[in-house]
């Protein structure tokens, strides 16, 4: 049984840690509440019991999991209560080894640990799991182009150990506070990696572009989105994509080379299909541009989620139907089987959507 104050102090570092995973995945974007979430957990889990740990680090995940329920609140129950699970349970299993190590092994060794085992799971779920890569630690840091570099290197796995091995580093150093060389050399651990991926990305990032080089604008609004992708009525998907084909023609002005519309941005039957790519070829041909269009073709004995690609000239050079669907929610579409690759593009060009 745990006094009044340590049980206040773990139910703080629940909702600390909780609420900065939750603010930093999903929907939102506050990419550096990611690298301090586990801080307040790992701290207090460290103190107590194997099973109130476990407990701890299972509330602190799953109330971070739902902003994942509130992005995606209109999937299916169960779907989502799997997508919750799929954070929560691997995280409380690796807390949980963790702890075990971080109590027997050397301060340093206890920091890298937390890391490796983080990015273990990681990829072992991306090899059963039917969303693959979803839930990456990384993805939180898509608006943070100086990390985002050290992709090129080590794929997602390197950003996620980065962004486990800081927090690892200022947890054990709290620990050994009152040793301050211990500390010290705990913080260094952390630190001069980060230190090292920011160089990294900073040196990539204001080299010059290659010679060889691809502008894409993506043309998407908020305004709406989401609406009209089951839409069978031919005056309102008309509308929406004439509203896509300006986007496209004022980001050709704007000197792009590639102009990428929305997933499924629009339903599309075959009354008035011939019209919908009658106005993306016309943009594309007019603004000189290549236009890579998201369609939710209906009304077929097997819908299509295509993605439809118009060259410059505003021919047809690509139609490539989805491979991965979200399970229980994308039933009844066709699978594409061909790897989509631009034929006659400047540069190697593959188009993919969403979970593919």
């Amino acid at each position: 049984m745990l006094k009044p104050r340590s049980s206040a102090r773990v139910m703080l570092a629940v909702l600390l840690s909780g609420t900065m995973w939750y603010v930093s995945a999903g929907i939102n974007h506050v990419w550096i509440a990611a690298w301090l979430a586990p801080f307040p957990i790992l701290v207090v889990l460290l103190d107590l019991p194997a099973a109130h740990a476990a407990m701890a680090a299972f509330i602190a995940s799953t109330i971070g999991a739902l902003s994942f329920v509130v992005a995606y609140r209109g999937l299916p129950p169960l779907l989502l209560a799997s997508v919750v699970l799929l954070f929560a349970v691997p995280f409380t299993c690796v807390v949980s080894l963790w702890r075990a190590i971080a109590l027997q092994a050397r301060p340093d060794v206890a920091v890298v640990a937390y890391p490796g085992l983080v990015v273990s799971a990681e990829y072992l779920i991306s090899l059963v799991s039917p969303h693959g890569t979803f839930g990456s630690l990384a993805y939180s840091q898509a608006d943070v182009p100086i990390i985002l570099q050290l992709a090129s290197v080590t794929g997602l796995w390197g950003i996620s150990f980065l962004m486990s091995l800081v927090p690892a580093a200022l947890t054990i150093a709290w620990r050994h506070r009152q040793e301050h060389k211990i500390a010290g050399r705990v913080l260094m651990v952390g630190i001069l990696p980060l230190g090292l991926a920011v160089a990294f990305g900073a040196v990539r990032l204001i080299r010059p572009m290659p010679a060889t080089h691809v502008r894409v604008g993506l043309a998407v609004s908020d305004v709406g989105a989401g609406r009209h992708f089951a839409t069978q009525d031919p005056v309102e998907a008309l509308s929406v994509v004439r509203a896509n084909a300006n986007r496209a023609a004022a980001l050709a002005k704007g000197g792009v080379q590639f102009v990428v519309l929305p997933e499924k941005f629009v339903g599309i039957t075959p009354e008035y299909a011939d019209r919908a790519l009658a106005i993306l070829s016309e943009v594309a041909r007019d603004a000189h541009v290549t236009v890579v269009a998201g369609f939710n073709f209906l009304s077929l004995p097997e819908r299509r989620n295509l993605a439809v690609v118009f060259g410059p000239g505003g021919q047809v050079v690509l139609e490539y139907d989805k491979q991965h669907f979200v399970p229980g929610l994308e039933e009844g579409y066709r699978r594409g089987k061909v790897i989509g690759l631009v034929p006659g593009a400047a540069v190697a060009t593959g188009v993919a959507i969403c979970k593919d």
